[in-house]
């Protein structure tokens, strides 16, 4: 990853391949924006790419929140059952993601 807005961002899976993304924007310590194509080894564009939004927020008792919020699968020039398998893929990826970042932090997941 470059961290900085226009720098390259890439997401690899052994079992769905690698994913290119460019940096919109970073705010530490608490906001990181990017965009993503969702076909693998193809730079992001319009009608193959979301947007994706990382914010740290400050709860009390030393805690932190971790939102994360992935857009664009509307845009996605892509048949509505391919829109939704992506759809659905990408929540289950997130859930899983965030659920071991909870338990690497010894935090929990909000129900």
């Amino acid at each position: 990853m470059d961290l900085r807005p226009g720098g390259v961002i890439e997401h690899f899976w052994r079992e769905h391949g690698r994913f290119l993304g460019v940096i919109e924007r970073v705010r530490p310590p608490t906001s990181l924006v990017y965009r993503y194509s969702v076909v693998p080894d193809v730079e992001p564009g319009p009608g193959r790419q979301t947007r994706v939004e990382f914010e740290l927020l400050s709860l009390p008792g030393e805690r932190t929140l971790v939102r994360v919020t992935e857009s664009g699968f509307a845009e996605l020039e892509v048949s509505e059952d391919e829109r939704r398998a992506h759809r659905d893929a990408t929540e289950q990826g997130w859930s899983g993601g965030l659920a071991g970042l909870a338990e690497l932090a010894g935090g929990r997941v909000p129900g």
